[in-house]
């Protein structure tokens, strides 16, 4: 410590979990899944092909299941990255589930704006319609889910190809 400062950092240390381990650590587990904290940041890898060229990072807070969140309410805050062509596909399925879901739910005012019996008929299949979008904006994700959580706020990860993981493996194994 420098004298002539008393506020003087004397050591930066990494933020650490209980376990000693950094914040955006992660492991491969049984091959297939990949095990983490609260947060990960993945290699830029596409957790879909296993592609290193046009790749594209996204962000996003992975969560168990839908049958299963309402028992346990765990998330993890992970950066994943995907081919151009991949999240191209992702953002146009949301596009076209987006306008479903407010086409239907505008139909639903038919029979305010317009007089007929159409109009009626447009207000009934609003609520399809509507659901049918959701349905379409649901498919729209990569695939990141909780397999399993663990003490200390470990998290093991599904939902990440095979290719992604013999990228990994090639780049562990390349010299740096």
């Amino acid at each position: 410590m420098n004298s002539s400062n008393p506020f003087a950092v004397i050591e930066v240390a990494q933020p650490e979990d209980a376990a000693g381990r950094s914040p955006h650590w992660f492991t491969i587990v049984d091959g297939r899944y990949i095990g983490c904290g609260r947060q990960v940041q993945l290699p830029p890898v596409c957790i879909h092909t296993g592609a290193v060229q046009q790749i594209t990072p996204w962000i996003l807070g992975v969560r168990f299941p839908a049958y299963r969140l309402i028992l346990r309410q765990q998330q993890v805050q992970c950066q994943y990255y995907l081919h151009d062509s991949i999240g191209s596909r992702i953002r146009l399925l949301r596009r076209i589930g987006g306008l479903l879901t407010f086409a239907g739910l505008a139909s639903l005012f038919a029979p305010v704006v317009f007089a007929g019996s159409t109009s009626f008929i447009m207000a009934a299949l609003g609520v399809p319609i509507s659901l049918v979008g959701r349905l379409i904006a649901s498919f729209a994700e990569p695939g990141l889910r909780i397999h399993r959580y663990g003490p200390d706020g470990t998290f093991v990860l599904r939902g990440m190809r095979k290719p992604f993981f013999d990228s990994l493996a090639t780049i562990r194994r390349s010299p740096q």
